[in-house]
């Protein structure tokens, strides 16, 4: 046995390992499948129900199936044949006239063109008939030969140029030899050769060739391209025109008297070439004349090809290979044990029929109506030891779809709560969805065990897209739980900036309470050095409550940018117009007025969701009455002198001075006791808080 096509038996090794391969991968994966499943008792020879000889037997007949089908493409044969191809119609050899002077533009665009566009017409209008060409300058060859694709003979057509043949001139003797040796010698009506030419330059002996042709019962159309009175310039090809050695233009004209004269020596015709008529007509009827009844008969040699029955064996085990089960004989009890996992709530309250197919068709019917009673039905045809396993499968899967879709079900349901801004009854519905898939999943994957003959690819890809709804959900899941962390911190950082800017305004409060009750005279020094470092203390409290604002208000900005991920509008205009009160408050706490920056952290913390922190009364000192209060400004500011006619004030006065002095110092410090006292009191509110 030999092969036409051997190199393609090289395949057969790569598809042995592919195949190998591909067999190796696809046991790891149903290991992990069953493992998954079944979990210990995979290892069980009573929970498996796969035949390892079935199995293999079967992977043996598909590999060579595939074999088989490399083995015809390389197309084998046992002996060869000789055998007769004949066809009908006339011969005709165009010669080709391909010398610079076929470049004039008398005939525009070019002699050339012209001569082609002629042949395109003549073989379109004989279809049935052999042509071939052969180009000629000062030498000829046979660029194509006798043949009926016309697809050929129009691309070596548009490869002719006056650069085809490198000698120059017309020498029309040797293309008359060449189409002589194109015909092989054999006389017959049936032949002709059509000559294009300007028959410029002429070269050679033509006559003789002439009379060989007309031997041989060939005859001769020729065709003539240019004006015979006129000479036309001929281009050069570089832009310019062709001149003598003398410099003058060259030009060429149509030899017409010699073209006829050789026409007239074969029986032939002459036909002159122009814009007006091209020719056509006169050289179709010429072409019409020629005897079409000739055959000319090839004789070749072919293969017996054998292919067929080696296609026909691979069909053969294709066949065997898909309808050869894998699975042994399936015990009823085994096959209960393997659904008892599966929900039973409520199929004992439905009075349901014994036979399968019916609780499937019924279960059917009301899974379209979207009735959650189609459950019973397919769980009982499931447990039925009678029911063919084709059924027990489709009932599998139409029992984890109905669960696959109370997933999505429960998905849609954490989508509109999360429109909502309900971001705890969202996790609940995500978690529930998550389950559902889970559930749907182990159930596709029971449904196909129970699948023969390659029909599980329906339960995969719901198991695939039951795999692809998990992670959707789980990943829903982590960014509500990141939400609802960034939706605390933003609640907490705002509260914290609420506290820390009541804090900073009421020592600011403390401290000019404190500068207007020292004593301004008596202890300047002292005065002034501790301003210093209240002053400082005051600049680090302002420095941090900023900071902690920027912390908040960094936090609402985050908690707005995934709000809106995850589409919650109104929790993210909530939180960015909240990033927005806390911006303003920074700029009132930069200002200095406190007062105004505590209004708007609280109309941030309200936008957050965080309750207004309610106006506790501040364990304060009790503002005295407005005489008193003039009364302790009077005291505390230092003695000033009346202006007084008298120079000098009297020993009574002065001794009046000193008791007030004295006076002031006890009641200075007094108030420092009681400013001590305020301090620790309202330290322990502010905790309480």
């Amino acid at each position: 046995m030999k092969f036409v096509n051997p190199y393609i038996l090289l395949l057969i090794p790569g598809a042995a390992v592919m195949a190998v391969w591909g067999y190796m991968a696809l046991d790891k994966r149903k290991r992990q499948l069953l493992t998954a499943v079944l979990g210990k008792r995979a290892d069980d020879p009573q929970a498996v129900h796969l035949s390892r000889f079935r199995r293999n037997l079967k992977r043996l007949l598909l590999l060579s199936a595939v074999v088989l089908l490399v083995i015809a493409a390389a197309r084998p044969y046992y002996r060869t044949v000789s055998r007769d191809v004949s066809a009908s119609g006339s011969d005709v050899l165009i010669l080709f006239d391909v010398s610079k002077s076929m470049r004039a533009t008398d005939l525009p665009p070019s002699r050339m063109e012209q001569a082609k566009y002629l042949l395109r017409e003549v073989l379109g209008a004989f279809p049935q008939d052999r042509f071939g060409i052969v180009p000629f300058a000062g030498s000829a060859f046979l660029s194509c030969p006798l043949t009926a694709d016309h697809t050929a003979l129009n691309e070596a057509l548009e490869d002719l140029s006056t650069d085809s043949v490198p000698l120059g001139g017309t020498n029309i003797e040797k293309a008359l030899q060449t189409a002589q040796r194109a015909f092989a010698g054999a006389a017959g009506s049936h032949r002709a050769v059509i000559l294009l030419t300007d028959g410029d330059e002429l070269s050679g002996n033509a006559a003789a060739m002439t009379a060989e042709l007309k031997k041989n019962n060939i005859p001769l159309a020729v065709v003539g391209f240019g004006d015979p009175a006129v000479a036309a310039p001929v281009p050069d090809g570089q832009g310019g025109v062709m001149r003598s050695g003398t410099g003058q233009i060259a030009g060429s004209k149509l030899n017409e008297a010699t073209l006829r004269r050789l026409a007239a020596d074969t029986g032939g015709i002459y036909i002159r070439s122009q814009v007006s008529d091209t020719g056509f007509g006169e050289l179709k009827k010429f072409l019409d004349k020629l005897d079409r009844s000739g055959y000319s008969t090839d004789s070749h040699r072919e293969v017996a090809d054998i292919f067929p029955w080696f296609l026909a064996a691979a069909l053969v085990f294709l066949i065997a290979s898909a309808a050869l089960p894998e699975r042994k004989k399936v015990y009823p009890a085994l096959l209960c044990l393997a659904v008892l996992a599966l929900p039973a709530a409520g199929a004992e309250e439905l009075k349901l029929p014994d036979d399968p197919y019916e609780l499937y068709a019924r279960g059917r019917k009301l899974q379209q109506k979207d009735d959650k009673a189609a459950t019973g039905y397919y769980e009982k045809a499931v447990q039925s030891p009678d029911t063919p396993d084709l059924i027990r499968s489709a009932a599998l899967q139409n029992l984890g779809v109905m669960q696959h879709r109370d997933g999505r079900e429960e998905l849609a349901q954490c989508r509109q709560a999360l429109q909502a801004g309900k971001l705890d009854e969202a996790l609940k519905y995500v978690g529930n969805a998550m389950e559902k898939f889970t559930a749907s999943q182990e159930i596709y994957t029971r449904s196909m065990q129970f699948s023969a003959e390659n029909k599980t690819h329906s339960a995969a890809g719901n198991f695939r897209q039951a795999l692809r709804d998990r992670h959707i959900a789980a990943e829903l899941k982590k960014q509500i739980e990141k939400l609802q962390q960034q939706q605390q911190q933003a609640r907490q950082q705002t509260k914290q900036a609420q506290q820390q800017n009541q804090q900073n305004q009421q020592n600011q409060q403390n401290q000019q309470d404190k500068q207007n009750q020292q004593d301004k005279q008596n202890q300047q020094d002292k005065q002034n050095q501790q301003d210093k470092q209240d002053k400082q203390q005051q600049k680090q409290q302002d420095q941090q409550n900023q900071q902690q604002t920027q912390q908040a208000q960094r936090a609402a900005e985050e908690l707005s940018r995934q709000a809106a991920k995850l589409q919650q509008q109104e929790l993210a205009d909530s939180a960015r117009n909240a990033a927005k009160k806390l911006d303003e408050a920074q700029k009132l706490q930069q200002q200095g007025k406190k007062s105004e920056a505590q209004k708007k952290l609280d109309e941030a913390a309200g936008l957050l969701g965080e309750p207004a922190p309610e106006q506790k009364p501040q364990p304060q000192s009790a503002p005295p009455p407005e005489k008193s209060d003039r009364t302790d400004k009077n005291s505390n500011s230092p003695p000033q002198t009346v202006p007084d006619k008298k120079a000098e004030k009297s020993d009574k006065e002065r001794a009046n001075e000193r008791k007030l002095e004295l006076l002031d110092d006890e009641a200075k410090t007094l108030r420092q006791q009681m400013q001590k006292l305020q301090r620790s009191r309202r330290n322990q509110v502010e905790k309480d808080w």
